[in-house]
């Protein structure tokens, strides 16, 4: 199946998992020289400011249908890094910089 991104960038992203509606992408990653798509980005939408977002694995796609995207996500409260495993580096105080 051919499509564009135009085309992409129109539909709805919905989570399998849980049945909300994600947004709809607003970007798309691939690898240069394969010329191979990683994955597309959806805005989180949850910050009013501070705009974040969701990446989604091509392996994560379900579906691309004709007016919808249905991808199986996991989304956890837990910052990304940390999901990963990890660990960010210890702070230093005030007073070391005093």
């Amino acid at each position: 199946m051919e499509t564009s991104f135009a085309d992409l960038k129109k539909k709805d992203v919905v989570n399998v998992r849980n049945g909300k509606k994600m947004g709809k992408i607003c970007n798309i990653l691939f690898c240069w020289p394969e010329g191979r798509i990683t994955g597309f980005v959806v805005p989180d939408g949850k910050g009013f400011f501070v705009r974040s977002e969701i990446f989604i694995p091509v392996g994560c796609i379900v579906k691309i249908g004709a007016d919808v995207i249905l991808a199986e996500v996991n989304l956890s409260s837990e910052p990304p890094s940390e999901r990963m495993g990890i660990k960010p580096p210890d702070r230093r105080s005030y007073e070391e910089y005093e």
